[in-house]
């Protein structure tokens, strides 16, 4: 019995599987432009968990034991299993490159279940190749390590099919609702400017669908189931982080970051992005010994070669690839190529969207699109055996992503390792958590370990424990207040060790703790975070919601396959 022939498409997820496990490895190499935020989190994460069991909204052990409630703005749900890897001994890198490498995977699955539910298997295989392997995910995991980007690479199919399945295709309209919100509370966990890109790119959707939506208003009801659903999965992390804004002021308020107009992504990466010029410069440095002889730059290129295919065959084929969904498609992703690219775009989105800082956020909708018109256009060139046109049009983006890899490649040599053993604690980003009283990013590192006392006539020692800070005291008089080393957020308490008695904290004008004690000339208290009753009660909100929701899917499926088997004796 002779052995299976390896498929056309076979060969290239073979290819494209390489790339993936060598790209994996060179994490433990690369030094990307957001890697040390990431394996921070990742740290403070295992560190909290090392620490005790619970919800984390503070983590204890950045900004030199200061805190930095980047939780409770930045959802960190999808990186506890690496976290619980790295707190149970496995080395911090091997624990973040089995993360990246896990995102890329589950964008194909995602997409992969998504299409072959609305179109098939062909077409979905095409579409996750073209999607999950793009220049574009290549680069935020390996070279931006951009997490929450990457993340929403695997959310946004299961909102864009649970919007289908509302909207255009409502074959079974009392569940796939579900899928939309599922999509949606994935998205918030993962990136909130991912989550109100897709907002809008959901109302635009149903601007373009407003008959269909009004033929059928059920459409709108389920909408809003979805988005009620959304809300309660979600209450966990949205409303102890609204509480947080609408009681306290942070640099992420208050402090101007958007420039749409300066971050366009370059016209010029469509065909010949950075991986060429990184190229030539590691040559270049090599042979001359001149370093940043061109300018390194993370952009991925290679990411229109495509969208040319497309056209120009579309233009070719015109009779036989006519196809209104495909047509679609194709149209919705050369629209947020030119949200991404083109400048002039940008100042009038900038009153509206300025927050969110930088347009080329857009080129995952773009790969999103492209990716599911190209799956379905090569499709039709399959079924219609053109084959050679049909394998070109699978080589186009697979040397695309080689030329993305090749980048990955020198950019990696050039930069050298990331030292994870090294990694500092004060790697907070943008500081953009940090409450807007803190006068700058290094406060911490300024201050160091100094209280601030009313009277100096008293003597008190500071120290830091696991997860909490202690102040002992002596010779009190009177009332005396206290400014200790922790940043201050809506949630902290301050209590007595010995009798229990709390006292109110407040925000200091250094956005610390401060707090008063009246009744006693020496003691001992304890500074923690205690958490508000809304983050408790959210999540019992999250947790019920989540276990009832798994029990009608669970209830669903099995009435289904009772059906299923009823119908095959009848």
């Amino acid at each position: 019995m002779g052995s299976k022939r390896v498929s056309f498409e076979g060969k290239l997820h073979i290819l494209a599987a390489i790339v993936m496990a060598v790209s994996a490895v060179m994490i433990w190499m690369g030094y990307g432009q957001d890697i040390e935020f990431h394996a921070e989190r990742l740290a403070a994460i295992a560190a909290e968990i090392k620490n005790g069991p619970g919800v984390y909204r503070i983590y204890t052990t950045v900004c030199d034991g200061y805190g930095y409630a980047s939780p409770m703005f930045y959802g960190d749900l999808f990186l506890y299993p690496a976290a619980l890897l790295a707190a149970a001994g496995l080395p911090l890198g091997i624990a973040f490159r089995l993360f990246l490498t896990s995102v890329m995977v589950c964008a194909y699955l995602s997409m992969y279940c998504c299409v072959k539910a609305l179109w098939g298997r062909e077409t979905a295989i095409l579409a996750a190749y073209l999607y999950a392997f793009s220049p574009i995910l290549l680069a935020d995991i390996f070279i931006r390590f951009a997490v929450g980007e990457a993340l929403a690479f695997i959310f946004i199919p299961i909102v864009l099919f649970g919007f289908y399945r509302i909207v255009i295709e409502p074959i079974h309209p009392k569940t796939d609702w579900i899928f939309l919100a599922l999509g949606m509370s994935g998205l918030i966990f993962s990136h909130i400017i991912s989550t109100v890109l897709t907002v809008i790119l959901l109302v635009f959707l149903c601007i373009l669908n407003v008959k269909r939506i009004f033929k059928d208003k059920m459409s709108i009801l389920r909408m809003v189931y979805a988005a009620l659903l959304t809300v309660a999965i979600t209450a966990y992390f949205t409303l102890p982080m609204l509480e947080q804004m609408a009681t306290s002021e942070f640099y992420v308020i208050n402090r101007q970051t958007s420039n749409l107009a300066g971050n366009v992504a370059p016209l010029v990466g469509l065909m010949f992005g950075s991986e060429y010029m990184s190229v030539i410069n590691v040559i270049v440095e090599k042979l001359t010994g001149t370093a940043d002889y061109f300018s390194f730059s993370w952009f991925p290129g290679a990411f229109g070669y495509i969208l040319f295919f497309v056209l120009f065959i579309r233009w070719k084929k015109k009779e036989l690839l006519r196809d209104k969904k495909a047509d679609s498609f194709l149209l919705l992703g050369i629209l947020y190529l030119v949200i991404s690219t083109v400048p002039l775009i940008q100042p009038l989105l900038e009153p509206f969207v300025g927050f969110i800082k930088i347009p080329w956020r857009n080129l995952t909708f773009y790969m999103l699109f492209l990716s599911l018109g190209a799956a379905l256009m090569l499709k039709k060139l399959k079924e219609d055996h053109q084959t050679n046109v049909y394998r070109t049009g699978l080589l186009i983006p697979t040397f695309g992503m080689l030329v993305a890899f090749f980048g990955l490649v020198m950019i990696t040599l050039h930069n050298g390792m990331f030292p994870f053993e090294q990694l500092s604690t004060t790697s907070i980003g943008l500081g953009e958590y940090l409450p807007s009283a803190v006068s700058s990013y290094d406060y911490s590192l300024e201050r160091g370990e100094t209280v601030v006392c009313s009277d100096p006539e008293v003597s008190y020692e500071f120290s830091r424990c696991s997860g909490y800070a202690e102040l002992s005291y002596m010779g009190a008089k009177g009332e005396v207040s206290f400014e200790v080393p922790v940043y201050m957020y809506l949630g902290y308490d301050v209590a007595d060790e010995a009798t229990g008695v709390s006292y109110e904290p407040s925000v200091s004008e250094n956005g610390l703790v401060e707090f008063s004690v009246t009744d006693s000339a020496e003691g001992t208290v304890k500074i923690y975070y205690k958490g508000t009753l809304l983050q408790k009660i959210s999540v019992w909100i999250s947790l019920i919601t989540v276990i009832c929701l798994a029990a009608i899917l669970v209830y669903c499926s099995h009435y289904k396959n009772q059906s299923r088997l009823n119908g095959d004796k009848e």
